[in-house]
């Protein structure tokens, strides 16, 4: 057998494998909130925390799990981001958590439910509205083009996913940045109208 074909016999193992552990720990979830009918917040990110280590998954799975457990298709129109919003920012409580978060939307759209590929932006603005993920997060993940610890492994999503998640994703960043643009010009008017006033005095 050729070597190549090996390397790619065990890479199609370790995926599936991965698949079939992910499946499980999002099984233990929906069991354990046959039990825990209203969870608050340090509730279900204890219980996601917990099934991450015992299925000895990576931390950066944690948004995975809690979105894939959680949340559904109507993650839009039942305004899901807010309703579970203090999960969220206790999962993204730092940079890199709001980065792994956004590899957990990408997934969430792509593999999860690709029905929803179109609608990620819309994903992203919510997590930006509820002031989950930090603006300059948002720039850094469009700036990094390439495959880092921030990105979700190729087994959860495919180059071409990911390049369809950033074309949509577009007309979001460009609204941010021209946010971003038009606070920076009101803070220099309020700056130019401060020094007027202290000339005038």
């Amino acid at each position: 057998m050729r070597e190549s074909s090996i390397i790619y016999i065990y890479i199609l193992k370790y995926i599936l494998t991965y698949f079939n552990i992910l499946a499980e720990a999002l099984d233990r979830i929906k069991i354990w909130r046959e039990e825990h009918t209203s969870p608050n917040a340090e509730e279900i990110y204890d219980i996601v925390c917990t099934l991450t280590t015992v299925m000895a998954l990576k931390t950066s799975m944690r948004a995975v799990i809690f979105m894939g457990a959680f949340l559904n298709q109507d993650i839009i129109s039942g305004n899901q981001v807010s309703a579970y919003c203090e999960v969220f920012k206790i999962l993204a409580s730092s940079h890199v958590q709001q980065r792994f978060l956004i590899c957990a939307a990408e997934w969430f759209c792509a593999v999860k439910y690709p029905s929803l590929i179109r609608y990620f932006p819309a994903i992203l603005k919510h997590l930006y509205d509820e002031e989950i993920v930090e603006e300059s997060v948002f720039f850094d993940w469009e700036l990094d083009t390439n495959r880092t610890t921030y990105t979700v492994d190729f087994s959860m999503i495919t180059d071409e996913q990911l390049e369809e998640l950033r074309l949509y994703s577009r007309p979001f960043l460009a609204w941010l940045k021209e946010s971003d643009d038009d606070d920076d010009d009101d803070e220099e008017d309020d700056d130019d109208q401060e020094d007027s006033e202290q000339e005038d005095d």
